[in-house]
Formats: structure tokens, sequence, C-alpha cells
């Protein structure tokens, strides 16, 4: 479970190398595709706070199956709170608990900052910064919807898990509509966002977890 969480987050933050990148007119920095992703990054460090509905889905090409799940996310500075696939992960900015809920099990750890498997989704309108190269695809249409294409590409391929990623931004408020990244092993993970609410009211407790609301979890100390 914890395996499939952590795969979640790097979704939006730890990438892969693509052949595509060998193209002899491949702009590693492409100017069009930066543009565009600043306006992304621009406009989520507006919001104050931020509340994200997602399809979250499993695509495994070599047993032609999909497996889908909803999921949800806020964020506020550095601190997070994920619902998905049954597990609550919590994060206050030090700490995080990730509650197994049918296992009534909830792990404590303290993340390394220099991990990147750290499930922190505060990075994902910015993690293409350092470390990525990125190109602009073109304008498509998706269920109605025009949306920029972008495929970004890390430039340290070979300590990656994944081939690429690739962002679909909404072209009329800048959002991100999904992001889909390929793996090395047939296995596909989509993102799709249906709803994303900014500036939302949260109080600071909501990223930590209540074991008075929760009387007979397990707690596993795992902080060294």
């Amino acid at each position: 479970m914890k395996t499939i969480l952590i795969n979640f987050i790097i979704a939006f933050s730890i990438l892969s190398f693509s052949v595509n990148a060998q193209k002899s007119d491949y702009n590693p920095k492409d100017p069009k595709a930066k543009e565009v992703l600043d306006k992304l990054t621009n406009k989520a460090k507006s919001y104050s706070s931020m509340h994200v509905e997602f399809d979250y889905t499993m695509e495994n090409l070599q047993e032609k199956s999909n497996d889908k799940h909803s999921g949800e996310f806020w964020i506020k500075d550095k601190k997070y709170k994920i619902h998905l696939m049954g597990s609550h992960i919590y994060f206050d900015g030090k700490t995080q608990w990730t509650h197994m809920v049918d296992a009534e099990e909830v792990n404590v750890t303290e993340p390394d900052e220099d991990d990147e498997s750290i499930l922190n989704p505060t990075n994902i309108f910015s993690f293409y910064k350092e470390g990525f190269k990125y190109r602009y695809n073109d304008v498509k249409t998706i269920n109605g919807i025009q949306v920029h294409e972008i495929d970004l590409f890390p430039e340290n391929p070979k300590e990656k898990q994944f081939t690429k990623v690739r962002l679909h931004i909404n072209k009329s408020n800048n959002d991100i509509q999904s992001i889909k990244y390929f793996g090395k092993d047939g296995i596909n993970y989509i993102i799709d966002v249906k709803k994303l609410t900014p500036n939302i009211s949260i109080a600071d407790t909501a990223f930590t977890f209540d074991k008075s609301k929760n009387p007979d979890v397990e707690i596993i100390e795992l902080r060294k």
C-alpha cells in the first residue's frame, strides 16, 4: 500500500528519461513549455491553501487492465493530507502519520527532506524547475477542454523508474488537468484532476492524526 501511495506522489515529482528526448530538434528547456509551466507555478503560489479531488488509475499494459481509484488531498503551506485507497496520510511539516484504515494501524515517521520519495504534494507545481528537461507538444482537446500538452524528462534517467511524464494543463485557467507517467515495468500511472478548490479554510490540526478519534488503532513508531 505504501509503495502505491509513494508512486502516486512520484507521478508529480520523480520521473525518468524518454527516447523521444534523443531527437536532434529537441530543446531540453523548451521556452514555450517553460512559459506554460511558470504560469502554472505562479498561480499555485498565489493560493493560501488547496483541496484537490482526483482519479488515480494504474494502467497495466501487459495485462491490459486498469485499476481506478478516487482520492483527494489538501495542502496548506508545507502541510498536507491525502486520502487514497483506504489510507489517510497526514503531514504537519515535520511528522508524517500513515493511517491504514481497514488495518487499524498508523505508521509514524519523520521524512528526510532530501529523500526524493517523500509523499509531498506541496511540490507538485514546481518540481520541473530543477533536474528536468521539458518539451511543448501541442494544444489538444480532451473531453471538450483545450489543454497544453507538455512532456518532461529528468536529467539523470538511469536513477529513475519511469520513462516520461505527460502533463495536460488547462489552456483557459492554467490548472493541471491530468498527469500520466510511464513506468519501465509496463505500468503507467494516471492522475485526472476532477476538481481543484483554492483558498479553502482549513485548521492546522487537520494535518495531524488524532488518536482520540481513532482509539482502537495500533500506533507503530518508526521515527529514529
